[in-house]
């Protein structure tokens, strides 16, 4: 026959059962919040990376386009290829980061340049798409 649970016993079983909870809830959280982060860099280097395939399948040759027209396709191109570079550095900036927190090591510089890496990819990749719909804005009135 087994005993009845004391009332400590059973209190002591239940903050178990939360603990296990609350670190489970906490894993799946993070797992989720490093999925995101990560599927929004492939997105972004996926999408810059068509975009500078679809800018030089409809390159046309600069004595036919007007220079404001090039300058547009040159700054979209760059900010492309400035985006799927900077993807690039955030990947290698994650596994650092990543690899700092299972060893323990608390660097705020790598923390900085990962966040910087972060703003200059979105900001590279949303100034590629602006050059790019103003190129196509400024060849349907050529």
């Amino acid at each position: 026959m087994t005993e009845p649970e004391t009332s400590s016993e059973k209190r002591d079983r239940k903050l178990k059962e939360l603990e296990g909870k609350n670190i489970a809830h906490y894993s799946v959280m993070l797992s989720s919040y490093i999925s995101t982060r990560v599927d929004a860099n492939k997105a972004i280097f996926t999408f810059s990376l068509a975009a500078i395939g679809l800018l030089l399948a409809a390159y046309e040759k600069p004595t036919s386009s007007a220079c404001y027209t090039n300058i547009f396709y040159s700054l979209s191109m760059l900010a492309f290829v400035i985006a799927v570079i900077s993807t690039l550095f955030i990947y290698v900036a994650n596994s650092k980061a990543i690899e700092a927190y299972i060893r323990s090591k608390e660097e705020s510089k790598r923390d900085f340049k990962l966040q910087a890496w972060m703003y200059i990819n979105y900001i590279a990749f949303g100034l590629g798409v602006l050059f790019t719909a103003v190129l196509g804005i400024l060849n349907i009135y050529e």
